[in-house]
């Protein structure tokens, strides 16, 4: 009896470990199964997150670069104001940023002396602040002791304006302006910037109530906005703008958002067929292809990221050129602008044309050192500064003389290197002086000289004066170019050899002015493209 029983009970115990083991096995992998899927969602969740703070920064970054935008033209029209220019002429600079589309929609000019306030004068539409207003008076006073331009929200009825405030201590001059908030808060996003793929609300000051609304992409009903969110404040001034994101559509796409689902029903399934080493690496195969797909994805994710950055720069530098040349009988005038083939920052390189009156006309071209948003706000003030001081008479020389010592390179991390020019088109002649820039080209039939200049210090290495040359243009067909150094340096040859090729390039004298700067841009540029920005100007002055 003792023989039979022994096999039974032996075979009984075989079945049963095998079982034991399995559902040990079983219980193991839905454990790590859970813990997986747990971890997949946190992680999941954390570079949505991630991605939605990234891209709250770029479009930070571009608020920012918008506020300095605002606040340049309220310093240029304190300089103008304190360098003693007539009423006249602030007032028609102010008028050019408060024409419509522009900056503000009304703009005044005050002087504050101890508590005595005192308005010069205004342009544009009456102001939802009224000058005779005590509001007005507390707002002007406390600008005039505060080295920060001061920002408040005033309603005037349904609508609301951002008032702006910005003083100059030595002059007791205070600049005060108005931008309209859209009456339902409600702004449209284009396409392909920054915000498009975000839900955004900006409020002024550190609070999100609404009241503290300024601009929005949502209906006002979905405020404020729920779930995953991203806050980023931006300094404004005396006060903070608050900026809150939350996404559009999926960053991370929409197979990112499902990975912790698949991680649990195929850990399920693992579970159920855990025992079998040929399904494990079955599984091992489908971790390594889905490990790769992510890899590619954050690949492409990176890729698009950079061409982002790429368009957001052009965009914001294209904004900072003129947009267009003053027409004027008698000179013809081209200009062009060619961004690096492979930098993401704004670049600093500008050019700039203005009509003093009849017959008479100044240029500038420039270049910040470095690149980003600095450089472009040092590029900002540099433009509407000289463009201001040569609007109101002053000649080439006195312009620089009177910028040099309004840029420091200690406190703002970039020099300029500036050529300005006044032209004569009944004299035919033309004034000229530089700051540690390059020489313009002088181009006839017969000859291509440089412009023999005495070259001054770049704008930022301390206060000096600067040397005008005069130069005849009596020379039929004479045509003028003026670029940036990216026009003639390479890496593999000295500015000499780029001076030389560029003095060694054919002008023909019937060629249109457009189609001879392009010749040259193509000529003169690298196959590769070019590793600098490049601004050109050219004009050329009908035959007399």
């Amino acid at each position: 009896m003792d023989v039979g029983i022994e096999p039974v009970t032996r075979r009984r115990t075989d079945i049963r470990r095998p079982a034991r083991v399995a559902v040990g096995v079983g219980l193991i992998a839905v454990a790590v199964t859970a813990v997986a899927s747990f971890a997949a969602a946190h992680l999941e969740r954390r570079t949505r997150q991630q991605l939605l703070e990234n891209q709250s920064r770029q479009a930070a970054a571009l608020i920012g670069s918008t506020i300095v935008a605002l606040e340049t033209p309220l310093h240029t029209a304190l300089e103008i104001a304190g360098a003693g220019a007539s009423p006249a002429k602030v007032s028609d600079f102010l008028s050019t940023v408060t024409r419509p589309g522009a900056a503000f929609v009304t703009a005044s000019l005050w002087r504050v002396t101890g508590s005595t306030v005192m308005a010069l004068l205004s342009v544009g539409a009456a102001p939802a602040l009224p000058a005779s207003s005590p509001a007005a008076h507390r707002f002007v006073v406390a600008a005039s002791t505060s080295a920060l331009f001061q920002v408040r929200v005033v309603a005037a009825g349904p609508v609301q304006h951002v008032s702006y405030a910005l003083a100059d201590p030595a002059s007791h001059l205070v600049v005060y302006a108005e931008r309209l908030i859209p009456p339902n808060r409600v702004v449209p996003v284009e396409h392909g910037s920054a915000f498009s793929d975000l839900n955004f609300a900006t409020y002024l000051g550190k609070t999100t109530a609404t009241s503290a609304l300024t601009t929005t992409n949502v209906e006002l009903a979905h405020l404020p906005l729920r779930g995953m969110t991203s806050r980023v404040e931006i300094p404004f001034g005396s006060t903070t703008l608050t900026l809150v994101t939350s996404a559009r559509s999926d960053l991370d796409g929409t197979f990112a958002r499902q990975v912790p689902r698949i991680v649990l029903v195929v850990g399920l399934a693992l579970s159920v067929l855990a025992v079998l080493l040929a399904w494990y690496l079955a599984r091992r195969e489908r971790e390594a292809e889905a490990t790769a797909a992510t890899i590619f994805d954050l690949y492409r994710q990176v890729d698009g990221a950079l061409a982002e950055q790429r368009s957001i720069a052009l965009t914001l530098q294209h904004a900072l050129l003129p947009p267009s040349t003053p027409v004027m009988e008698g000179v013809d005038v081209a200009t062009k602008y060619v961004a690096s083939g492979s930098g993401v920052e704004v670049g600093g390189d500008w050019y700039s044309v203005i009509e003093v009156e009849p017959g008479r006309f100044a240029f500038v071209v420039g270049d910040v050192s470095g690149s980003g948003v600095r450089a472009a706000a040092v590029m900002a003030k540099a433009r509407f500064t000289l463009r201001a001081y040569l609007r109101v008479g002053h000649g080439p020389g006195e312009a620089l003389t009177m910028c040099s010592d309004q840029f420091d390179i200690m406190q703002d991390g970039h020099m300029v290197t500036t050529v300005v020019g006044l032209v004569d088109a009944h004299r035919r002649r033309m004034r000229l002086a530089s700051a540690g820039h390059l020489p313009p080209l002088i181009c006839t039939p017969a000859t291509r000289a440089f412009a023999p200049l005495r070259t001054g210090r770049p704008l930022g290495s301390g206060a000096t004066s600067y040397t005008e040359t005069e130069v005849s243009l009596d020379a039929p067909d004479c045509t003028v170019l003026v670029y940036t150094d990216g026009l003639v340096e390479r890496r593999i040859e000295s500015i000499e050899d780029g001076l030389q090729r560029l003095q060694a390039m054919a002008f023909p004298a019937q060629m249109d002015l457009e189609d001879w700067v392009d010749d040259i841009l193509t000529q003169m540029q690298p196959a590769a493209g070019p590793t600098d920005d490049i601004a050109v100007l050219a004009f050329r002055l009908a035959s007399s």
